[in-house]
Parts: structure tokens; C-alpha cells; sequence
């Protein structure tokens, strides 16, 4: 085998690897309008809190846990990003979580801290099969969910009254 055949074989097991792992390759536009269409790696929750250094409180009910870095990692519905400026933005309000008390309990702590705190904010996209049921503020434990990472980009909670709360990613100069 070539130098040049051996080249091209690593640079095609990186980029499958990468793929694995929820890379896609860069396309034309602004990054957080590509963030739906990008296909992510299909994770358990606990899984993707883990890959922040993360551990739930209870898998069952936690939607947020405090990372071992102090970083706030908080999992967050697709259908309620949107993107642009530069900026991927997640809005929700606490009071639409009717299904999931211990979990909302747990989240308005987390975010209390983080604006106290000035926490950096770590994504795990939450998927589901029933938007509706989500947004009704239903439990969503018992619909098709998938979860993936975004360690490309890093958050901030820039507003939270008690109620609604709005987080602002941006891409992470210190993602390699």
C-alpha cells in the first residue's frame, strides 16, 4: 500500500470515527440554523451527562446535574432551539414541566446557581417522538426520547425570572 493509500485510509477512519461521535462535516450558512438537520450520535441520557463529567441525580426524573468541572449540564428539547447571530438559543419555561416536579425542583436550583455563579452552561440534546406531549408539559418518559452532545459549543443563562429561562450557546473557543 501507498503512503498516499494509507493517508487517505487514516483520514476516512477519522471522519467515520468523528461521524460516530456526532461530528458533521461543515456546511454553507450559520452554524446554529445547520444544529436540527445535524445527525448526532445516539445516546442515553446518562451516557451524555457523563460525557460532560456529570451524574444525575436520578435518571428517572433529572434533566440537570452540576459537572465535577462546575459547569452546569442541562438537557434541552431540539424543538425548542433556535439559532442565529452566532448564537444557539434555548428557551422554556418551567411552569409548562407539569409531568416532572422532582425534575423542574432540581433544574430551578441549577439555574438559581448558575446565574448566581455565572456557570457555564453544557448541552445534551433531548429528542422526542411527541413534540406535542412535551410541549403540553406531559411526561415524556414514556415516548421514543434520544439524547446527543454538543461539546462544541458552551451556554450561559442570560435570563431566568423564576419561571422562564433562556440559555445562549456560542461555539467554545476552547473545543478542539
Amino acid at each position: 500500500m501507498t503512503a498516499s493509500a494509507r493517508s487517505t485510509r487514516a483520514h476516512a477512519s477519522s471522519i467515520v470515527r468523528r461521524l460516530a461521535d456526532g461530528w458533521a462535516p461543515p456546511e454553507a450558512g450559520d452554524w446554529p440554523a445547520r444544529i436540527g438537520a445535524r445527525q448526532l450520535a445516539s445516546l442515553n441520557l446518562t451516557t451524555a451527562f457523563n460525557r460532560y463529567g456529570a451524574k444525575l441525580a436520578n435518571p428517572q426524573w433529572a434533566v440537570s446535574a452540576i459537572s465535577e468541572r462546575g459547569e452546569l449540564v442541562v438537557s434541552c428539547w431540539t424543538h425548542y432551539l433556535s439559532g442565529g447571530n452566532g448564537k444557539l438559543i434555548y428557551v422554556d419555561q418551567l411552569s409548562r414541566w407539569s409531568g416532572n416536579v422532582r425534575g423542574n425542583n432540581l433544574m430551578r436550583q441549577h439555574l438559581e446557581q448558575a446565574m448566581a455563579e455565572e456557570l457555564k452552561v453544557r448541552l445534551v440534546r433531548a429528542s422526542t417522538s411527541d413534540t406535542e406531549l412535551v410541549d403540553s408539559g406531559g411526561d415524556a418518559s414514556g415516548a421514543t426520547n434520544t439524547f446527543g452532545v454538543r461539546e462544541d459549543v458552551v451556554g450561559r443563562v442570560t435570563s431566568f425570572d423564576g419561571d422562564e429561562f433562556v440559555i445562549e450557546f456560542v461555539k467554545d473557543p476552547d473545543y478542539r
